[in-house]
Order: structure tokens, then sequence, then C-alpha cells
């Protein structure tokens, strides 16, 4: 957006020298309402974006009742209802976004999934909603570059590789790639070898646990995962939820089929099944790995480009430029009529 000539500031609630960004202090949530509230009335700024539950909240309640506000755009990137499965904490924010989120002058949904729950959780109207895919390619410099390594047919005598790129942590639930790992070699007979990109607490139990038969390999985090994966590789998202999961969209513009489950919810806006991938119909190891092996047939080509093209930095900027200037200019009108 500041190429396009737009200017703008990032505000953050921990100070970084290093980072470009303003700060918000404060040692409580009240504290930096009354420090947004001072640095907006100073500033004159047309939009604010507001990143996650935390910021929803700090913005909406830091502009109430001033004289000229700016608009308020908040944003939602995880199944809210969904998560508190995994996370019992959230019940207090949820709590608030049920009264605070209507007020709002627009909302940035990362996929349908999040956007239908928020109209129906916290009563956003759907004509202040924007669905804006996530720039999942940015950092991907060319698309599709390992499709022509793949064949549909599969030797039985070649390993089953599958890849698992993301943290190690409870919610990602990495002994279920195992797992799924285990029963495919079970049904095929072929030598299976798990790689694991990323890094966490459940790693240690991972690497204590047995599996025979199965290799597992620990990469560490490597942000650029796609380039050090082999290139036969299945991508395995094993996530309780998502809101939507960069990852499957990363995996295939680089040419890599990739699985998730269905009830992961988010995941939906970012495989196309039968052309990047699999969706398993359940979160049993049996629909797994009927997915894992229904996938290597599958090879992400030239097809799905324009697909591809939404999730690039330039397609996500105009799109989400658009919402903020829809945003504001829907807010002045109203503001004229009242």
């Amino acid at each position: 957006m500041r190429d396009k000539g737009d200017e703008v500031t990032f505000f953050t609630t921990h100070a970084n020298a290093n980072s470009q960004s303003e700060h918000v202090p404060g040692r409580w949530f009240g504290e930096r309402v009354l420090s947004l509230r001072s640095q907006v009335k100073k500033s004159k700024f047309d939009t604010i974006l507001a990143l996650g539950p935390y910021w929803n909240l700090l913005a909406i309640i830091s502009t109430r009742l001033l004289r000229h506000p700016p608009a308020v755009v908040i944003s939602g990137r995880t199944m809210e209802r969904a998560a508190r499965r995994v996370r019992n904490n959230k019940w207090i924010e949820i709590f608030l976004a049920k009264f605070w989120y209507r007020r709002a002058d627009g909302y940035i949904a990362i996929s349908h999934p999040t956007a239908a729950e928020a109209e129906a959780m916290f009563g956003i109207n759907a004509d202040r909603m924007w669905v804006i895919p996530n720039p999942a390619i940015a950092k991907i410099t060319s698309t599709l570059p390992r499709s022509s390594s793949q064949t549909s047919a599969i030797s039985a005598d070649v390993t089953l590789e599958i890849a698992v790129p993301g943290r190690l942590t409870s919610s990602k639930r990495p002994s279920l790639a195992v797992a799924v790992a285990q029963h495919c070699r079970e049904i095929t007979g072929r030598e299976t070898r798990v790689h694991f990109f990323g890094s966490g607490k459940a790693e240690a139990s991972l690497r204590a646990s047995t599996s025979p038969g199965i290799e597992i390999v620990f990469h560490g985090w490597i942000e650029r995962w796609f380039e050090v994966a082999p290139t036969n590789a299945i991508v395995l998202v094993t996530s309780q939820l998502e809101g939507f999961a960069n990852v499957l969209v990363e995996s295939a513009a680089a040419g890599f089929p990739s699985v998730a489950s269905s009830r992961a919810l988010g995941v939906c806006d970012a495989i196309i099944p039968g052309l990047t991938g699999q969706l398993a119909v359940s979160d049993s190891i049996e629909d797994y790995s009927r997915a894992v092996l229904a996938a290597e047939a599958i090879k992400p080509d030239e097809r799905i480009l324009p697909w591809l093209h939404r999730f690039s930095a330039e397609s996500s900027g105009m799109l989400l430029r658009e919402a903020l200037v829809e945003a504001k200019s829907s807010a002045s009108r109203q503001a004229s009529r009242s």
C-alpha cells in the first residue's frame, strides 16, 4: 500500500528498537486504550486496521465517542468458537467481542468459514464484511517448480515421503502425522519417511516415541521448507483447526500436493480437492491415510495459477485497500446521516 502512495503507520503494544512501528505504551489494557486514543486524535487517520482479537477490542474502544473518528476495521484469523476446544482462556475475549465487534465499521476475514462464524457469533452484518485472501505465496519466487518430478504411477519401491511443516505443538497434532505414516506403510508395504519442519514442545515426546518401520527426520524450523523437502513429498496438515493454513497454498505454489482434514474448517479455502490435494473427511487415521495415498496421484500444475494469484501480495493488497476505502466511505455516509 505504501508503494501505491498510501501513508501507513504500524502500531505495536511492545516496544522494539529495531522496528519501524509506533509504540502504544501501557501496563494494562485501559492504559493502552488511552494511549492509542491520544495518538489517533493527533494523527487524524482515515482508517484503523486491527489485527487480532486484542487489537480489535483496543481499536474499537479507543476510538469511541471521538468527534471525528477514523473508520475501524477489525479482522479475524482463527475459528474463535472452535478455538475454545484448544485454548480455554479465549472466553473473556469472546465475551467482549460479542458486545463490541458489531460496532466496527468493517471486518476482514482470512477465510469464508471465519467470516461465516463472525456473522453468526458476533452479529457482524455481511455488508460490512470482506474475505481477503492471505498473501500466502509472497515468499515463493517461482511457482510450481517441482510438479514435473511427480508421476501418477507410484512404484512399490518408492519411499512415501510425508512433509509436515509447522510448529510441533499439541494443537498441530504431530503425533497423528506419525500414526498416519505408520498406517500408510501397513497398507502399502512401502518404506515411509516423515519430515518435520518446525520445532516446539511436542518434539521431545516425538523423539522419545517408537515408530516401527517409520523414519522420522527433524529438520527444525526452516522458513523456506519447500526448497529442501523431497521432490515427491506429500504435505500433511493434521491441525485440529485452522483459520486458513498458509502452508497449503505454499505447497500448491511449490508443486507439492497436500492433505488436511475437513474438520479443520478454514482449510477449505486453502486447498482445491483433486487439483492441489485432498481433504480427509474426518480426523481418523484411516481417512487421513486414504487422502495421503490419493494425493500421490495429484500434480499441481498451471491450471491452478489463476487461483494462486489470489494469494499474491499484489492481489491481496489491492483487495485489502478496496475494503478499507469502502469501509471509510460507508462510515462517512453513516456519520453524515446521524
